[in-house]
């Protein structure tokens, strides 16, 4: 490994995301996976068993079970490590341990880490902006294997335009009903979400489709390669895309 590589610890080499993620790093110069866990694996093992010198230089890259979020975000925070999660589904606990560990080391957090995705969700909610009266669907379409519904793609969709809908109203709530969301788990189909504007005879569409599975993995690599030069904090795809 050159000094300009740069080291990732992968947990969750064993699911599907896992071994996209193996195959990005493989197929992408300047990376190289140097510990790699199962995905109900813990972490700490892993950490000790490599030099300080690399763990000081490594990105950690999360894909493998809600249950081990904050075990894991604990360890990097000992090793100082910054840590890059896409696991979806997080309970209370786990989201707390992300902001808190934001205060130590970076971290960055995506449900989906689609260029395209973090872009279709900058234009719902402008949309959202534009037709504050609209009643608004989100539908989500995932293959049948995907255990969370509505996936984290959805309800990050679903929260960032009802904060839309509160500003715009002064404060206000919206009505229960502004925002419905459909799921459905069905095929092999990656991941497809549509966000429909319905207004009085005429509708907006917004759709973004994943064709691959690569696609999540290489822009959790571009999470790595951009936490690692940043201070502590939490990030998203926003942020790296400069689309707040």
């Amino acid at each position: 490994m050159t000094t300009s590589t740069l080291p990732i610890i992968l947990c969750g080499k064993s699911g599907k995301m896992g071994q996209a993620i193996v195959s990005a790093v493989q197929s992408q110069p300047g990376m190289e996976i140097v510990g790699a866990t199962s995905r109900h694996e813990p972490l700490a093992g892993i950490l000790l068993s490599l030099p300080a010198s690399l763990t000081a230089t490594s990105v950690i890259v999360d894909f493998s079970h809600t249950s081990l979020t904050t075990s894991h975000l604990s360890e990097a925070i000992k090793h100082k490590i910054p840590y890059v999660l896409g696991c979806t589904g997080l309970s209370p606990n786990a989201k707390a341990a992300l902001q808190d560990a934001a205060s130590h080391i970076p971290v960055f957090y995506a449900p989906n880490f689609s260029l395209g995705a973090a872009v279709m969700k900058w234009l719902a909610v402008r949309a959202s902006t534009l037709l504050p009266t609209a009643d608004i669907v989100i539908q989500d379409i995932h293959h049948k294997e995907k255990k969370d519904a509505p996936s984290g793609t959805a309800l990050g969709l679903k929260e960032a335009m009802l904060e839309t809908l509160r500003l715009a109203s002064n404060g206000g709530q919206p009505p229960e009903n502004a925002i419905q969301t459909v799921s459905v788990r069905a095929g092999t189909i990656f991941g497809e979400h549509t966000v429909s504007f319905m207004l009085h005879g005429e509708s907006l569409e917004v759709t973004h489709k994943a064709e691959s599975r690569s696609i999540f993995a290489h822009g959790a690599l571009k999470a790595a390669q951009f936490i690692k030069v940043h201070p502590p904090g939490l990030y998203g795809m926003e942020n790296m895309l400069g689309i707040r």
